[in-house]
């Protein structure tokens, strides 16, 4: 039950990653891109790579 009941929220968060999908690919080919996807997917990035060192080197 817990699994379907949030299937809807599985679905709006991947139709958001998307959205920022196409904002920051249109962003780097200069078209209509706005200021903002460039650093939010930099702390992304960096935010995943803390988590798997963490994950590295937890006892």
């Amino acid at each position: 039950m817990l699994g379907v009941g949030l299937l809807p929220v599985w679905l709006l968060t991947l139709a958001g990653l998307g959205a920022f999908q196409v904002r920051f690919t249109r962003g780097l080919l200069g078209r209509n891109g706005q200021w903002w996807p460039l650093p939010v997917a930099l702390l992304l990035a960096a935010g995943g790579g803390v988590l798997f060192l963490a994950w590295l080197r937890q006892a």
